[in-house]
């Protein structure tokens, strides 16, 4: 059985670089194989070994240079294997893991290389491929006489395996190998590589992930004459990779990590990084984007920080209010920087500071299952028969329409039945706390509320610092679509705790500043 602090165990070993040979599991040891002059650092070989009078495994082999040479075999002498009670298992064709494949392997040894990179491996060794790749470049822009360097320096270039043998053996998804107490089975996964794979140990719950999943750096994703979309390739195979229930991931480079938050975080990737784009859309006048925003979150499509960087840099009215003002005209440049610049703040709060903090239910949105994304409209009629995406998609924009109209017209009648100066004593009366009460205001999903607020700094009822909080909480009807279009009520209503917190949060440390600095 493994232990469960082994994860924390292999990944302090290899950042302390203590051991070239270390236990991982029970049978399972790994061999690190310095790369030298490489960012990549060190190789994680792997070998597992064998019952008595049976073969041991050994996963990667690093370059073919003298130092890996040195590292590899003097780890196998440590473990009391040779090349002679060897087989060799690649988890891709890239020569770190394979430069040293035949010589660490014996005359009656296996090598076993999915099929799709074995072909890549022989076709290197024509005179065409080479051809082929530096045209490629050259229709990407590539300039000549870098393309000449990188082939010169490349370590992969320079130190990858010498010729492919008559032990090299083809394998596909679905392979099987047993060493020892293990059963390894091949999972494809390409991407990193067209063929590349990861072999599963179902019993014991370990994966060898090759360079599929790096846990502190990220795989390189290129371009390959053999696959269209590459990124494309490597993110499906992410999506196929997440449903193996993985105790111990064994990666070809650097420490472990948890393996399914570790997936998790790679296809959710830049979806994180949705806050700055949120942040300038959610600038453009008028509160068009806010809607577009909560449909998007409700469908899972965006995440919270995404969702509320829109809601933050809305506006509404009041871009155009204060440009018809010339003598404004600062100051709305002032107010466009902070709310851009807070909005793009509390989204990387929100994705990565407390991701893990807010629990998946309350968090909501995306969260790097693309395969979660759901549109929430029905598609279908009451038998089941799929409809044209049209219909449903005019449905929903007439749904949202109608009930967009009917709550502007509501709020609307309420704010001019109640008065404007009703508003401006109330505010006016409010002191240092004037911002929370603006960022309520600013919650009234109309655009009503942002004329409003505009309006009352004009006349210098409000204060600059309470005009931000209520337009920065004055996401128009952003907030009433969500709670049109989102099922979770427990969502819709910590999103709007949210917005009324984080803008109130802006207006009354503005004016501390003030207060301090003035």
């Amino acid at each position: 059985m493994l232990k469960e602090n082994k994860r924390e165990e292999i990944t302090k070993n290899i950042e302390k670089r203590e051991a070239l040979v270390e236990q991982v599991a029970e049978g399972i040891w790994r061999i690190g194989v310095e790369l030298p002059q490489n960012p990549l650092r060190e190789l994680n070989s792997y070998l597992i070994k064998g019952k008595e009078n049976e073969r041991d495994l050994l996963i990667d082999t690093g370059f073919r240079r003298e130092e890996c040479r040195e590292a590899l075999f003097a780890g196998l002498r440590a473990l009391g294997s040779s090349p002679d009670r060897l087989d060799i298992l690649l988890t891709h064709l890239h020569s770190d893991h394979t430069g040293l494949a035949r010589e660490a392997a014996g005359s009656d040894s296996r090598i076993y290389i999915s099929g799709t990179d074995l072909a890549i491996l022989k076709d290197g060794f024509t005179p065409e491929r080479p051809l082929r790749l530096a045209e490629q470049f050259r229709a990407g822009g590539f300039p000549e006489d870098e393309m000449k360097k990188t082939q010169a320096l490349n370590p992969a270039v320079r130190y990858k395996l010498d010729r492919v043998d008559d032990r090299f053996v083809p394998i596909e998804a679905g392979w099987k190998y047993t060493v020892g107490d293990y059963t390894l089975e091949m999972i494809s996964v390409p991407g990193h590589t067209p063929g590349n794979a990861m072999f599963w140990a179902e019993k014991q719950g370990v994966m060898f992930t090759g360079d599929h999943i790096l846990f502190d750096i990220s795989p390189n994703i290129t371009s390959w004459l053999e696959s269209e979309d590459s990124l494309g390739d490597y993110l499906d195979s992410l999506r196929l990779a997440r449903k193996y229930p993985v105790r111990l991931a064994l990666p070809g480079h650097r420490k472990t990590g948890d393996y399914a938050a570790r997936i998790e975080a790679l296809l959710a990737g830049g979806g994180r990084w949705g806050a700055v784009p949120g942040a300038v859309l959610g600038c453009v006048p008028q509160c068009g984007f806010s809607a577009i925003a909560s449909n998007f979150y409700a469908s899972r499509v965006i995440t919270l920080g995404t969702l509320m960087a829109v809601y933050l840099a809305t506006s509404d009215e009041a871009i155009p209010l204060l440009v018809s003002m010339p003598a404004y005209w600062d100051k709305l440049a002032v107010l466009m920087v902070i709310k851009v610049v807070y909005a793009i703040a509390v989204g990387f709060v929100l994705d990565f500071v407390l991701r893990g903090v807010l629990p998946k239910g309350l968090r909501g949105g995306y969260t790097g299952h693309a395969d979660e994304v759901d549109c929430h409209e029905e598609h279908s009629d009451a038998e089941g028969n799929e409809k044209p995406i049209w219909q449903a998609a005019l449905r929903h924009t007439l749904e949202i329409f109608v009930f967009i109209f009917a709550f502007s017209l509501v709020f609307g009648m309420i704010v001019e039945g109640v008065g404007e100066d009703v508003f401006a004593e109330v505010l006016g009366g409010m002191g240092f706390f004037q911002p929370v009460v603006a960022a309520l205001v600013g919650l009234i999903p109309n655009c009503a509320a942002s004329v409003l607020l505009t309006q009352l700094y004009v006349e210098g009822a409000l204060r600059f610092s309470s005009l931000v909080a209520g337009l920065c909480t004055g996401a128009g009807v952003g907030l009433a679509v969500l709670w049109r279009a989102n099922p979770s009520w427990k969502q819709n209503l910590f999103i709007t705790g949210l917005t009324w917190a984080a803008g109130a949060f802006v207006g009354v440390a503005m004016q501390v500043v003030v207060a301090v600095f003035a």
